[in-house]
């Protein structure tokens, strides 16, 4: 490697940790987008999740308190089930097309919220919508490591506070 792709790498490391000290998530989101121009998905996305659970690890012993286990469990579940679906599909996806439409998504996604005066909330779905959020997450998390950000997407979609958030994401990620 390069001294460059190790600046690529530890500058992935560096943002990705900043932001998820600063909002309790998006380590991968960040970490990623610097990875995936240095290497290869099928390292990025193990790596993410390597650093992600490490991340999220640190932080549990201070939010154990405020998990919500049984409203966490379709999500975890699902999740699980769907993580060797997205690692099967890693040997499989373009990584251009992959970042392409990630970054679509994800800046639609924030001019939508930044722009919208009044939020959309539904309170649509129940544990079998939480249990499809799950597996979505999972299959993400399986194929790129990012399992958390359809979940903030839902719950942002469901009106969920800040601690119900973390009630959840904490255990799911």
């Amino acid at each position: 490697m390069t001294t460059i792709e190790l600046a690529m790498l530890a500058a992935g490391a560096c943002f990705g940790g900043f932001a998820s000290g600063l909002t309790g998530f998006g380590y991968s989101l960040v970490a990623l987008s610097f990875w995936l121009h240095v290497v290869s998905p099928q390292i990025a996305a193990p790596l993410t999740v390597l650093c992600s659970v490490a991340s999220q690890a640190l932080i549990m012993p201070r939010t154990w308190a405020t998990i919500a286990w049984r409203r966490a469990a379709p999500f975890i579940i699902a999740g699980l089930a769907g993580v060797p679906v997205g690692a099967e599909w890693l040997a499989l996806v373009d990584a251009g097309l992959f970042k392409r439409c990630l970054g679509v998504f994800l800046a639609g996604y924030a001019a939508f919220m930044l722009l919208v005066d009044v939020r959309w909330v539904t309170r649509w779905g129940g544990g079998e919508a939480d249990a499809c959020v799950g597996f979505a997450g999972g299959i993400l998390g399986g194929l790129s490591g990012l399992s958390g950000f359809i979940m903030v997407v839902w719950a942002d979609l469901r009106g969920w506070g800040k601690d119900e958030k973390r009630g959840i994401f904490q255990a799911f990620n």
